[in-house]
């Protein structure tokens, strides 16, 4: 019985000592391959060492030209920010919208001496012979729209200033004679037609009733209406019914 186990063990030692020499060889012929195949494996490493370290020099450029454009920034958003936030300058000191005006007295009393369409006087002293807007005309036979009042006066009679104001306008032509026109300030005028005598001029200061001219022969445009006044009375740049605000 011993002798069967000692030749089993014998058998197993010599079988491992055949690995194990097996082992051996295959040991020195793979370091054999490494040695001859090294410069292959030397020229790969490099050249992955390059490739890692170009990717890493590029990485590090762009973060460093982030870094610059940040640090450019007046002011960084994100936290960590390589640079300080730019200081914002102190408020300024509020402008003053509106600065009192100093008014003088003589100005005061003109404004509230301003004339008013109310305080106007008639003209003529006679009797209306035609009222404001659509109306016949005998001169042209048909129905047109009359902007002012027509007063029928005797030839020769005085023509008085309604409100006081400078004369802007005097002319003359063949539809309305001699015709003048005062300006009373606040856009309010006055005008006077089929004049045939006039004794301002244009640029001329006129009070209330104060004689600008006389009356004359009509003008064409209301010829057929024989010897009258023609007077308008303009607010705001319109004409209105004089009627509603003479005394």
């Amino acid at each position: 019985m011993s002798e069967r186990w000692a030749g089993t063990v014998d058998r197993w030692r010599r079988r491992l000592a055949a690995a194990g020499e097996r082992v051996h060889r295959s040991g020195s012929a793979a370091a054999g391959a490494i040695r001859e195949r090294w410069g292959y494996l030397s020229l790969v490493l490099v050249v992955v060492l390059t490739l890692v370290t170009v990717d890493l020099a590029r990485d590090n450029g762009s973060l460093r030209r982030r870094v610059d454009w940040y640090a450019g920034r007046e002011s960084v958003d994100w936290p960590g920010a390589l640079t300080e936030r730019t200081p914002e300058p102190p408020p300024a000191a509020p402008v003053a919208i509106a600065a009192e005006v100093a008014v003088e007295p003589a100005t005061v009393t003109a404004m509230a001496a301003a004339p008013r369409p109310e305080d106007a006087r008639w003209p003529v002293a006679g009797q209306l012979q035609q009222g404001f807007g659509w109306a016949w005309s005998p001169t042209y036979q048909d129905y047109r729209f009359h902007q002012g009042v027509d007063y029928r006066v005797a030839d020769g009679a005085e023509v008085r200033a309604a409100l006081p104001g400078e004369v802007r306008h005097v002319g003359q032509d063949r539809l309305w004679a001699y015709r003048v026109e005062l300006d009373h300030g606040q856009n309010l005028r006055t005008v006077y037609a089929h004049l045939g005598q006039v004794k301002v001029r244009a640029g001329d200061w006129v009070e209330a009733g104060h004689v600008i001219g006389r009356i004359g022969p009509p003008g064409e445009a209301e010829l057929a209406d024989g010897i009258h006044l023609h007077f308008e009375l303009h607010v705001g740049g319109k004409a209105v019914d004089p009627g509603v605000y003479l005394k």
